[in-house]
């Protein structure tokens, strides 16, 4: 017999369903869905359940390495033979890129410590994944805090400058809000005195957990102090990061 194609072309909710006729049978050979990802804000994994006529499964078939990004769309087949791929989701991993302000927007206190701030959006400023990171406002189209909406491990990078040449203590930290998931450091902080050295940069891994990420503190500051005495301006910099992996503790 010639192989026959059932097709449900209902656009419906997951999941979605087909019921075997009563007197019918069949040899499944292949499944095919697309699924429109849109209304996801974390990462999923397509899957297709197989039923017996007594309601229990016989099949769960999911594939752990082909996680759909939250947010995207996927088209899918399942058919025997298939074995788990190793990799790791394609696509783009979500994002955040905070680009520091212009000379003479930001000034220090000597001795007071500070909170680097950066342009939220517009110039250099990227924020493609707003589900996945938020940022505060200090007015002025500036912030200085970005808050982890889902929890996962995350690679940080940051920097910025010290407008001064002058020799005195100065100072850059990476302040992470939360616990960072062990065994990995809460802060980073990277000090000079030398007046070669004007700027530096921070890189580390963070954990954003998900009582953290629950309960609203998990979230990174970029810090500063400088003793020259006066004030000293900052500028340039960044704050960049990426997600890893949307698991975690």
């Amino acid at each position: 017999m010639a192989d026959v194609q059932i097709l449900r072309s209902a656009v419906v909710g997951v999941p979605a369903t087909y019921t075997v006729p009563g007197s019918g049978e069949l040899t499944l050979k292949a499944i095919y869905a697309f699924f429109d990802g849109s209304g996801t804000g974390t990462d999923w994994i397509p899957a297709v359940t197989i039923l017996s006529d007594s309601g229990h499964t016989i099949a769960f078939v999911a594939d752990q390495s082909v996680a759909v990004v939250g947010g995207d769309d996927a088209e899918v087949s399942w058919f025997p033979g298939v074995k788990a791929g190793s990799g790791s989701a394609s696509g783009r991993r979500p994002v955040l890129y905070l680009s520091g302000t212009a000379s003479g927007v930001q000034s220090t206190t000597s001795g007071v410590g500070f909170r680097r701030q950066f342009y939220q959006a517009g110039g250099f400023s990227y924020q493609p994944d707003p589900t996945v990171y938020s940022v505060n406002s200090l007015g002025g189209g500036l912030c200085d805090e970005v808050t982890f909406l889902q929890a996962g491990q995350y690679l940080i990078t940051c920097g910025f400058i010290y407008e001064s040449a002058a020799a005195f203590y100065r100072e850059w930290r990476l302040n992470l809000l939360s616990t960072a998931g062990l065994p990995l450091e809460k802060d980073v902080t990277l000090e000079a005195q030398d007046a070669q050295v004007v700027q530096a940069n921070i890189a580390q891994l963070y954990e954003a957990t998900t009582a953290a990420v629950a309960g609203g503190f998990a979230g990174c500051r970029v810090e500063g102090v400088q003793t020259s005495g006066g004030a000293i301006g900052v500028a340039e910099g960044y704050l960049s990061i990426i997600q890893l992996s949307s698991v975690a503790q």
